[in-house]
């Protein structure tokens, strides 16, 4: 158990012109140190799962719109992995020991 760091999978959009907009918001209670990400592309939705620790049983965290992931000035869809505090000092870090894309 960790104690003293709270867990929370945030969807941000950020679409141009536009302030920044949380669209998905999820506490995570049960962290036992391992999370997996799943993200789907099917019929014009990126589907975001994940998993803590399981990797059988998937929960859905937020479908979003594939027009809200292109440009106009189409480059592909990028994915990417981050931590933050929220521009808050802290002596926290983020360790990733594995990611994947397939």
């Amino acid at each position: 158990m960790i104690i003293g760091i709270r867990i929370v999978f945030s969807a941000i959009l950020k679409e141009k012109g536009l302030a920044p907009n949380i669209v998905q918001r999820t506490p995570i209670k049960s962290y036992n140190g391992s999370i997996t990400f799943k993200m789907v592309s099917d019929n014009n939705s990126y589907d975001i799962y994940y998993t803590l620790g399981n990797k059988k049983s998937f929960t859905l965290f937020k479908k979003i719109s594939t027009d809200k992931l292109l440009s106009k000035g189409y480059t592909g869809a990028y994915l990417g992995v981050y931590c933050t505090s929220n521009g808050k000092e802290a002596k926290e870090y983020a360790d990733f020991d594995k990611v994947e894309y397939y």
